[in-house]
């Protein structure tokens, strides 16, 4: 998705979209093309970490200044309890592109074009933040991360003892909020780094307030790190982390993303359907062919008859219904039912299925979701969803397993299946009997018109 410049022009239009990158086993990071967070949702590092629940989150945001010849230029965007509107670091953005990752073009004055781009890496609880200079005079770059320890549906809120520990490392900084908390590394290597310890308070989201929901949150800086950008084009990496391997370049992060893209694009060409002329585009935001060159990543290798040319709109489609899809790593492979609420709920992984896995050709996937919900069916019935905090699931919905039937339905058609629907088949069976005869909260079929009736 790129965004036209009126829509960059406007601080509405501008504040209202959103960006989301996922890791594929539930975490994220979010938040809006402006810059500011509008939602306590919005962070830049929220980790499932009972993939795919118990969603914490750790990193909030970034603030961040370029200083050229002393003059100060902020890239994001607050706003305050109190109506303030400050710094407005998007009335410097000039581009905005969602693929293959979520990407801004800042331009400054004197020719100062800074490029920045947020990605999650695939199977991790890692966040990257690229900033590339291109043009214009030397800069120090200087980023302030805010960070938090809370559920993802709270707002955060200082207490005493916050951080448990926390100091200095060889690349950068570290803390942990509590003992069962995950150590949170801050890395940005070559930077001069300087103790902050302060609370940035009366962070106001506006969504929230709207929602009628608590709108203020408070934030914690633990410390800022500096770092020069001396060459004409130059490109520098933050990464927050909870793992505890070193994380990968992010050239590398960034070519795998692309390739599983591709690979996603070529499986929903095979569908077969005309999507008009081709229009690839892996540059994301702005830029003549030398900026593009240094600054995006090659493109993919291409895939089945050296085709990718889906236009646009069906690739921010395609790549949108994979960033809800859960897989890998002993993750139970499903579908989540939304941003940035929800995990996996029943009727909602199973109205998605047909449209995020079979009109894409993910067939395997398909088959491991149904495979695992058919593992959870009791008396007759799957679970209409999986608390965040990992309790056993709720069977409380009347037409979830309704739902599940049709897509099995739906996913031996499109696949042939014969095995499937043979391993399958006893599950149905068993389904239909309870509906026969009745389950939970009075669900039955009514002997006379053969339609199901619920209700205790």
């Amino acid at each position: 998705m790129t965004l036209s410049a009126e829509t960059l022009a406007d601080y509405v239009s501008c504040s209202r979209r959103e960006w989301l990158s996922t890791n594929g086993t539930g975490s994220y990071a979010s938040g809006t093309v402006a810059g500011v967070a509008t939602r306590r949702y919005h962070a830049l590092l929220t980790a499932a970490l009972r993939p795919p629940t118990h969603r914490m989150t750790l990193l909030s945001c970034l603030h961040e200044t370029v200083t050229v010849n002393g003059v100060a230029f902020d890239l994001h965007t607050g706003r305050y309890a109190d109506g303030t509107l400050h710094p407005q670091g998007w009335h410097y953005i000039t581009a905005f592109d969602s693929l293959p990752v979520p990407t801004w073009q800042f331009d400054f004055p004197d020719g100062l074009r800074i490029i920045k781009r947020v990605f999650l890496a695939p199977g991790e609880n890692t966040v990257y933040v690229t900033y590339a200079r291109v043009g214009g005079m030397d800069v120090d770059l200087t980023l302030a991360p805010l960070v938090a320890w809370k559920d993802y549906h709270q707002e955060m809120r200082p207490w005493d003892g916050f951080p448990l520990r926390q100091g200095f490392t060889k690349d950068g900084y570290e803390l942990q909020a509590t003992p069962d908390a995950p150590t949170l590394r801050l890395l940005l290597p070559g930077a001069k780094w300087i103790r902050a310890g302060w609370w940035h308070k009366n962070n106001f989201h506006e969504r929230e307030a709207e929602r009628g929901q608590d709108a203020t949150e408070h934030l914690y800086c633990p410390a800022s790190a500096t770092i020069a950008l001396r060459k004409s084009i130059e490109s520098v990496t933050f990464v927050a982390t909870i793992e505890p391997e070193s994380p990968r370049p992010a050239s590398l992060v960034v070519k795998d993303i692309v390739r599983r893209q591709n690979e996603l694009f070529v499986s929903t060409l095979r569908l077969g359907h005309s999507f008009g002329p081709p229009t690839p585009n892996y540059g994301g935001a702005g830029g003549d062919t030398a900026e593009r060159t240094a600054l995006t990543p090659a493109p993919p290798e291409l895939g089945v008859g050296g085709r990718t040319d889906l236009p646009d709109d069906i690739k921010d489609l395609v790549v949108a219904a994979d960033q809800f899809v859960v897989r890998g790593g002993g993750v139970r492979t499903t579908i989540l039912a939304g941003y940035p609420w929800f995990t996996d709920w029943g009727r909602d992984t199973f109205i998605a299925l047909p449209g995020i896995c079979l009109a894409t050709r993910r067939f395997e996937v398909a088959r491991e979701i149904l495979t695992a919900f058919a593992g959870f069916v009791s008396q007759g019935m799957i679970p209409n969803r999986f608390p965040d905090a990992g309790q056993e699931p709720d069977y409380n919905t009347v037409d979830a397993t309704l739902w599940f039937v049709h897509a099995c339905g739906a996913y031996e058609a499109a696949t042939g299946d014969i095995a499937f629907r043979d391993a399958m088949a006893p599950v149905l069976s068993d389904i239909i009997s309870w509906h026969e005869r009745g389950t939970r909260y009075g669900i039955c079929m009514d002997a006379e018109d053969g339609l199901l009736f619920s209700g205790e």
